[in-house]
């Protein structure tokens, strides 16, 4: 439909890094986590875990406390998206396609090819071996992987 169309060609303007960067770890994530379990067993989230994109910087535009933390007005912030993660020490559901006016544009295309993949690697019945990943060096902003490699064993 429209809609389709206007999200791949976001994708194509915006470039792919960040979903190519972030369906690879989400893999990664996933397996590295039930080591030695075939993928028609291995629990796969419903969301994407990981994100390859693992912060955002912004200009605090008034004056905020929690009572622990205080920021002030013009102040610059980094957060850590990556620490907000199911595997993360915060476990916050969702957050990795960010909120408001700076949510993801590709956000539901992603989510709808990570949708079609758990349902297609679901089932087989392979075992995944971790090999290696590297990631690109240097690379400021994206965890992006140059390379990753997974070797498939039978039962």
């Amino acid at each position: 439909d429209e809609d389709e169309v206007a999200l791949k060609l976001a994708l194509i303007i915006l470039g792919s890094e960040a979903f190519v960067g972030s369906f690879v770890g989400s893999i990664w994530d996933v397996i590295s986590h039930q080591p030695d379990t075939p993928l028609n067993e291995i629990d796969w989230p419903n969301d994407l875990p990981s994100t390859a994109a693992p912060f955002v910087e912004r200009q605090a535009s008034t004056d905020w406390s929690n009572g622990q933390i205080d920021i002030r007005k013009g102040e610059k912030l980094r957060i850590v998206i990556g620490a907000s993660v199911p595997n993360g020490p915060l476990n916050t559901r969702n957050t990795i396609f960010g909120r408001g006016q700076h949510s993801c544009i590709g956000r539901r295309y992603s989510e709808d090819l990570w949708r079609m993949f758990r349902q297609k690697i679901s089932r087989l019945n392979l075992v995944p071996e971790l090999v290696s990943m590297e990631t690109r060096v240097p690379d400021t902003f994206l965890n992006f992987p140059n390379k990753a490699l997974v070797n498939f064993h039978g039962r």
